[in-house]
């Protein structure tokens, strides 16, 4: 009886993810679109760092001359 409970156990993370992925897959939520939404976030992170430091340097620039 133990032996099953700790089967159980094993695999319950694989059937709880099995689960949100059915969820997800309901609401139309697939891997192409999340990995679309998260290349989108780190390109909008990616390009603020770059206007930050081209900002930066260009105002060093400005104040060396």
């Amino acid at each position: 009886m133990a032996k099953s409970f700790a089967l159980i156990g094993l695999f319950y993370p694989l059937v709880v993810q099995a689960d949100i992925a059915a969820d997800l897959a309901i609401a139309g939520i697939d891997a192409e679109s999340i990995l679309y939404v998260y290349s989108w976030g780190m390109g909008a992170v990616l390009s603020s760092w770059a206007i930050g430091y081209v900002t930066g340097v260009a105002k060093e620039i400005i104040k060396a001359l």
